[in-house]
């Protein structure tokens, strides 16, 4: 990861949000805490070309799982969420 932590990760998240052709979203081991997951669970809210998306290794506890399912709520493409060496596939 290159831990570009909460700040980091809210411009990434406001990039993402407007970028339409990324398919796979790896953010691990960035040092992405609850402020962050926020930032990027609204990103993924408006960018539904993204199906696999990579969080492991980010300080996740339940906020960040709470502000995550949010996201994934609006954004049923990603088919694909991996948290620290598990898969976990939607159907």
């Amino acid at each position: 990861g290159n831990h570009i932590g909460n700040k980091g990760a809210k411009y990434i998240a406001e990039g993402i949000a407007e970028n339409t052709t990324i398919t796979k979203f790896y953010l691990g081991f960035n040092q992405i805490g609850n402020i962050g997951a926020k930032y990027i669970a609204e990103g993924i809210k408006k960018n539904l070309s993204i199906t696999e998306f990579y969080i492991e290794g980010n300080n996740l506890n339940e906020t960040w799982a709470k502000y995550i399912a949010e996201g994934l709520k609006k954004n049923r493409n990603i088919s694909l969420l991996y948290l620290y060496g598990k898969y976990y596939v939607y159907p």
